[in-house]
């Protein structure tokens, strides 16, 4: 390792065990794609990763869009030139589900006021 560069982080486990019906491996590999670009983000165009990965920017576009509303990324100025895909860092399964709605968030303790997400 360089000095001065920081450590990139693998993704998750839990998100490489998820079903191939909610994610295929196809989907999974550009997740990781985008998660090894770090916190700054991925800026490269639709042309380019599917030139990358050997497939159609329609294609591209269409897996940006279901990580999307997956909540697993998020993008910023989608449709301008400045376009930037970031990663959602959940970091448990538990977290992932509660955030994308797919289950009802745990009651808190009696003992505390906040959410404990």
């Amino acid at each position: 390792m360089k000095h001065g560069r920081k450590k990139r982080k693998p993704m998750p486990k839990w998100i490489w065990q998820l079903d191939r019906k909610i994610l295929n491996n196809n989907l999974k590999h550009l997740l990781a794609y985008i998660w090894l670009k770090g916190d700054r983000g991925c800026r490269d165009w639709n042309y380019y990763i599917a030139k990358k990965f050997k497939y159609n920017p329609r294609t591209i576009r269409r897996w940006i869009k279901k990580l999307n509303d997956l909540h697993l990324i998020y993008i910023n100025f989608p449709m301008t030139k400045w376009r930037t895909i970031y990663r959602r860092p959940y970091f448990t399964k538990q977290v992932w589900l509660v955030k994308s709605g797919q289950i009802e968030p745990p009651k808190p303790d009696r003992n505390t006021w906040h959410n404990p997400y």
